[in-house]
């Protein structure tokens, strides 16, 4: 039997949840489009980006290999640590000083942290996904062991 890297079922179920937080988001954040509303609507989108963290972390760690956990981890640390995230991704700290460093404020930096929220990274597409992981890690780790496991998962295209 060929490995899976999250079973469909599971994946269709994490997906749903992040995307139901993130159109609750939107829904509150495109009906108040004043700065001022927002900071006072903050703390809930705080809490939402908090829950939508709290839920694919969940279901990363129930539903995700723990060989292919291990690199997810060590990726999202080498990618995330630095600019005050963590092993399982963003802080909201973080990816609100990572936005406005591209030059987003005010309604167009919620804006974007929540569009952003609704893609996985590699767009849902785990070949890209692991593109990602090998670029990220290939020179830092022991190489072969992680084209192992991507293979594993069919992650690997080279």
């Amino acid at each position: 039997m060929k490995p899976q890297l999250v079973p469909t079922g599971a994946d269709m179920q994490r997906r749903q949840s992040v995307t139901r937080v993130s159109v609750l988001v939107l829904n509150v954040v495109t009906d108040t489009l004043t700065h001022k509303a927002l900071r006072h609507i903050c703390a809930s989108v705080v809490g939402m980006f908090d829950l939508r963290l709290k839920t694919t972390t969940r279901f990363k760690v129930e539903e995700t290999p723990a060989d292919l956990l291990e690199w997810i981890y060590k990726f999202n640390e080498k990618r995330y640590t630095p600019i005050g995230g963590n092993k399982y991704g963003h802080t909201w700290e973080s990816i609100v000083a990572t936005n406005k460093s591209k030059g987003f404020s005010g309604d167009d930096l919620y804006k974007k942290i929540i569009e952003s929220s609704k893609t996985p990274l590699g767009d849902g597409d785990k070949m890209k996904l692991g593109d990602d992981i090998w670029n990220q890690l290939k020179l830092n780790s022991n190489s072969q062991e992680l084209k192992k496991t991507l293979i594993k998962y069919r992650m690997w295209r080279y």
